[in-house]
């Protein structure tokens, strides 16, 4: 062989490499996570603050819409001070109370 390795070396490497991809086949994957197919989503937990994670809905979810309320309050107060952005302020306090609806 030109390259330098003997023929015995290139056919060790090579069952070494079968045998490694068979031995990966044999390892068991983690199965992929699949969220619960029910419509209704679980109680919240109140020890745990955040979005509902099960909600099929984020539109309505109390954590969405209060930190929602807060980039609008932040759009209003840079369009008080700054002057700017006050059509989009307007727009997405139009948007929260049209959601709410």
């Amino acid at each position: 062989m030109p390259s330098g390795y003997s023929k015995r070396t290139v056919v060790i490497a090579a069952a070494f490499l079968i045998v490694g991809i068979g031995i990966g086949r044999m390892i068991p994957q983690p199965a992929p996570v699949i969220p619960p197919s029910h419509q209704e989503a679980p109680p919240r937990n109140p020890a745990f603050p955040g979005r509902n994670m099960w909600s099929p809905d984020i539109r309505h979810d109390p954590y969405v819409v209060q930190e929602q309320m807060k980039i609008v309050e932040q759009m209003e107060r840079e369009c008080r001070i700054f002057k700017k952005n006050c059509a989009l302020a307007g727009t997405a306090r139009q948007s929260l109370i049209d959601d709410a609806e």
